[in-house]
């Protein structure tokens, strides 16, 4: 698997690329990264070129993981202009409605919701009613991650387009 991380040296994403090599190497399989310098991160051309680059030099690579969804498109390109798409499936982290379609049309595999809400926000609001009123949960709150894949990505897009911005970019 060929994971490309759009902003090397953040942390959030070289801790996403290290739980994805570790979940790999436990179940006997490899992982390389592909780091994408952060100033190309936001031109679609050279994410792709960079992708391709990849791509045709390991032919042992038949799926590829992003670290955001615009950067999923990139890989999606990637796959298609090298004519890849029996071979190389994609999955990313993070939503838009453009990632929603590609998995309605097979183009990507998943994505995992990160629940921003849930994870941030409502994190944030549960503590300061503590912190305020002295009230506290009385269970766990599940905040995700959430995996859409073409099972679930019709009902997360009615929702999508009923209440923008609710799950995802629009």
């Amino acid at each position: 698997m060929l994971c490309v991380n759009h902003a090397p040296g953040a942390a959030n994403l070289e801790q996403r690329v290290k739980g994805l090599a570790d979940a790999l190497k436990k179940s006997g399989a490899d992982s390389t990264v592909l780091n994408v310098p952060a100033a190309d991160a936001t031109n679609p051309g050279k994410v792709t070129q960079a992708i391709q680059g990849a791509l045709s030099s390991d032919s042992k690579v038949d799926a590829i993981f992003t670290l955001g969804s615009a950067v999923a498109a990139d890989a999606v390109r990637a796959v298609q202009q090298q004519n890849l798409g029996d071979k190389v499936k994609v999955g990313t982290v993070d939503l838009s409605t453009a990632v929603l379609n590609q998995i309605k049309d097979g183009e990507i595999a998943f994505t995992i919701d990160q629940q921003p809400y849930l994870q941030g926000y409502y994190a944030v609001s549960v503590l300061a009613q503590n912190a305020i009123y002295g009230m506290r949960l009385v269970g766990e709150v599940a905040t995700g991650p959430l995996a859409i894949d073409k099972s679930t990505v019709d009902r997360v897009l009615k929702v999508n387009g009923e209440h923008h911005g609710i799950r995802g970019a629009l």
